[in-house]
């Protein structure tokens, strides 16, 4: 018989200053303000009551700052020890290279044919002095056979739509233009995921 495969509790982090300027972040090193911080507090409620046992799970982070402190906010709540968890580098946001620290109408703007390149084919566009979708799909498969238990995951937007891709979710196709929320939860499985919401109650398939 094959053994089930984990289930990822996936949390984006919670909201920076860059999210409300709609300024593409990357990898640019951006805290938590003080909504991501509220973000945060909220998921580790909602993770206590989800869970039964949480210090059973695994907890792997993006070793980005806004990524950290939503981990570390978490497991404060979950009543964790909040710094007793792995930052994995395969984890860290897509790197958008030369697009980091602009807004949508600034990149259209400044990199009129990249970005209609990107709007052609999103998933395998490859950002200047960044990389694409496609190849963070790569390193996010390595982590996939890597993981051996249910686990608590904190990442990015495009992590998040990438891993749902790989997880046969979404197509390929759409995963970079997927709204990921903040202050959820996704409950994600191969081939099935659900949102959970504090107030609102499971969507998904």
């Amino acid at each position: 018989m094959t053994a089930q495969a984990p289930t990822l509790y996936v949390i984006r982090h919670g909201e920076t200053d860059w999210n409300v300027e709609s300024r593409m972040q990357g990898r640019r090193d951006i805290p938590l303000n003080a909504k991501g911080r509220e973000q945060a507090q909220a998921v580790g409620v909602l993770l206590d009551w989800l869970l039964p046992s949480p210090g059973a799970l695994d907890f792997a982070s993006s070793p980005l700052i806004r990524a950290r402190e939503t981990m570390e906010i978490v497991r404060a709540q979950l009543t964790l020890p909040p710094e007793q968890y792995r930052a994995d580098e395969r984890l860290a946001e897509i790197s958008f290279g030369t697009w980091e620290g602009l807004r949508w109408d600034e990149i259209e703007g400044r990199y009129p044919e990249a970005f209609t390149h990107w709007r052609k084919d999103a998933f395998n566009f490859q950002f200047e002095e960044g990389e694409s979708y496609a190849q963070a799909l790569l390193r996010l498969a390595y982590f996939r056979e890597d993981l051996k238990q249910d686990t608590v995951l904190v990442a990015h937007a495009g992590i998040i739509r990438t891993l749902m891709a790989l997880y046969g979710c979404i197509p390929y196709e759409q995963a970079p233009h997927l709204l990921i929320p903040q202050g959820q939860v996704l409950m994600l499985r191969p081939e099935s995921f659900c949102w959970l919401k504090g107030s609102q109650a499971p969507s998904g398939n």
